[in-house]
């Protein structure tokens, strides 16, 4: 089995409280040698995928009850 990939993250914060997150994952997973358990040479794994991207924006702020 062979698996291999790379994972780059990027994090900003603009100003207080807001920041923004971008993440990108390439695999590049194949199966040789197996034969059992529904594994086919050559096929990449279940449930893992080839490419994944991932944004997130997020806002903090302080609240206070006085």
């Amino acid at each position: 089995m062979i698996v291999k990939g790379v994972e780059v993250e990027w994090d900003q914060r603009y100003f207080d409280g807001l920041s923004t997150s971008v993440r990108y994952t390439f695999l590049d997973s194949s199966v040789s040698g197996l034969a059992i358990g529904g594994f086919v040479d050559g096929n990449p794994l279940q449930r893992a995928p080839r490419h994944d991207f991932t944004g997130t924006i997020q806002y903090e702020a302080d609240f206070s009850d006085g």
